[in-house]
């Protein structure tokens, strides 16, 4: 079997691997140059501490749960698969987000709704349910108590705030028809029923 050959990235030689050492970005560099044993060393050291580090934090994952932050209690109800966070489905939170909104319009009339005043605020998170090949930048940060259930259901949960983190888009791009379709079925049918909602959580909370 042939010696594998590098090119150093100082002098430009090729020369045996086993000649060189590894000096970062992929790079190899020859025993000889000055400064190339301490690199090599320093990334060494970096390499064990980035080790350590996370043998530390898969430790602490697989704990039982106490109540310390970030740390699984065992219960079942919906969280963040991430941050561990607990929350409330998209759909259930987005019917909220609307009767906040008819809330809103029954105090202040039709407002701006990117406006900070208006803003809606909820106390609970979004966890959207997305498919296992739409989240893979996130997918290092899951749980280790989670990884399996991700293999099964070839799905995961994670919430809004997760997803901002790892630049990760969760709803489906949406057209100028399908918003017109879907402003003319709100208005025709979800609307009164919302208005309605709003109205009896306004009255029960006074």
């Amino acid at each position: 079997m042939p010696i594998k050959q590098v090119t150093c990235s100082v002098c430009g030689a090729t020369v045996n691997k086993a000649q060189t050492y590894h000096v970062g970005d992929k790079k190899r560099a020859c025993r000889s140059h000055p400064g190339v044993g301490e690199k090599r060393d320093n990334l060494e050291a970096k390499r064990q501490q980035h080790q350590a580090t996370q043998a530390r934090k898969l430790k602490a994952r697989r704990q039982p749960g106490v109540g310390g932050p970030g740390m699984w209690s065992g219960d079942h109800s919906l969280k963040c698969w991430v941050c561990m966070n607990p929350g409330i489905r998209q759909d259930q939170y987005f019917i909220k987000v609307l009767i906040e909104m008819e809330k809103i319009k029954k105090i202040h009339g039709i407002v701006n709704p990117l406006d900070p005043k208006h803003r809606i605020r909820l106390t609970e998170r979004c966890i959207f349910i997305l498919p296992e090949d739409k989240i893979e930048a996130a997918m290092r940060y899951v749980r280790e108590d989670f990884k399996q259930l991700v293999e099964m259901s070839q799905a995961i949960a994670i919430c809004g705030p997760c997803c901002s983190l790892s630049k990760i888009d969760p709803l489906p791009p949406v057209d100028m028809d399908q918003l017109a379709a879907s402003s003319c079925m709100y208005a025709a049918f979800l609307e009164p029923a919302l208005s309605a909602e709003a109205g009896r959580q306004m009255a029960q909370d006074n």
